[in-house]
């Protein structure tokens, strides 16, 4: 065999191996999924992005015809389970479901943050969105914001105020109403929404926030007391709750679910997810529960949900630069 012929039988088994492994790694995809897959939510057990990220799990599990199986993963400001998912294997078998602030807020709050929340995850839908609402302790004597107000600056320091954790949309938004009501609530930072609900229940704190998802009965049964919803405008379905901007203007701000991927999944598996994500939600029976949920279904495209977080790091930097709130340490 000549030298060129040789050179050309070497091109043609190189061309050949290569062509195997695209057709390879197309089938892999293809097959995309073949096992189960888990769904990480940062927070405990019984919140609001629990019960969204179990509503979800379920659906997609459904559409995929493979397990979707929920691990909830606290603490840090729900940056612990990010991180996880954030530094996973990019194969499409580890999710992420978060409301925004291990996304759009930690890197302004959490030092050392072991992932860039732009850079690290692929963004898949931009889910849900969540109605928040301050809530009160039954002990605790005022009723509307007004009179948390009044209180507040009559007893300055003494009123302790509850959040999933430092850096999360409620303690954003508890500094805004310090800031624009010159007032000083306390924050107290717990590991997740849920937890903060029994230490209202039981008086050990006096206000908080949560979603309607987790308090709707509470409420009913007068074990809580609902002050403001922290959105831009009134609820059709609690006519009778003011909304936090009717007395304290420009705090109100929507908090979405959105679902992640790390960073490097490969693409046609990106879009599976975001074809199915969608379709699920345009499902009446899926959005039916969801909206059950107190939650208000949206399902968008991947590019949706990056435009999403890009605004919010954007507005969530220059505001916490503004108030310089408090970092974890």
């Amino acid at each position: 065999m000549t030298g060129s012929k040789r050179i050309l039988g070497l091109l043609g088994c190189t061309a050949a191996m290569a062509l195997g492994a695209t057709i390879m790694a197309s089938s892999a995809t293809a097959a995309y999924p073949d096992q189960a897959i888990t769904l990480i939510v940062p927070s405990a057990p019984g919140g609001s992005t629990d019960v969204g990220g179990r509503l979800y799990a379920a659906a997609l599990s459904d559409a995929l015809g493979q397990p979707v199986v929920v691990s909830n993963k606290p603490g840090g400001g729900l940056t612990i389970g990010s991180a996880l998912v954030a530094n996973a294997p990019p194969d499409g078998y580890t999710l992420l479901f978060t409301i925004n602030a291990p996304i759009s807020i930690a890197k302004f709050t959490i030092p050392n943050l072991t992932y860039d929340p732009q850079k690290s995850f692929e963004p898949i839908s931009l889910l849900a969105r969540t109605l928040q609402v301050i809530v009160a302790s039954p002990k605790f004597e005022p009723d509307t914001l007004q009179e948390v107000i009044d209180y507040a600056k009559a007893n300055p320091g003494k009123l302790r105020f509850g959040t999933p954790g430092i850096g999360t949309p409620d303690h954003i938004a508890l500094e805004m109403i310090n800031d624009k009501a010159g007032i000083n609530i306390v924050h107290v930072p717990y590991k997740g929404g849920s937890p903060v609900i029994t230490d209202l229940r039981g008086g050990f704190i006096e206000l908080g926030i949560a979603s309607l998802v987790t308090v709707a009965p509470l409420l009913q049964s007068g074990d809580l007391k609902a002050i403001a919803l922290v959105e831009t405008e009134r609820y059709d379905a609690m006519p009778d709750v003011p909304i936090v901007d009717e007395v304290i203007p420009g705090v109100g701000r929507p908090t979405w679910f959105g679902v992640f991927a790390p960073a490097g999944t490969p693409a046609d598996v990106l879009a599976k997810l975001n074809a199915a994500s969608q379709e699920l939600m345009a499902k009446p029976e899926i959005a039916e529960r969801f909206q059950q949920a107190g939650l208000v279904p949206v399902g968008t495209s991947a590019e949706v949900l990056k435009e999403q977080v890009d605004k919010d790091v954007e507005y969530f930097g220059s505001l916490i630069e503004r108030l310089n709130v408090e970092i974890a340490r």
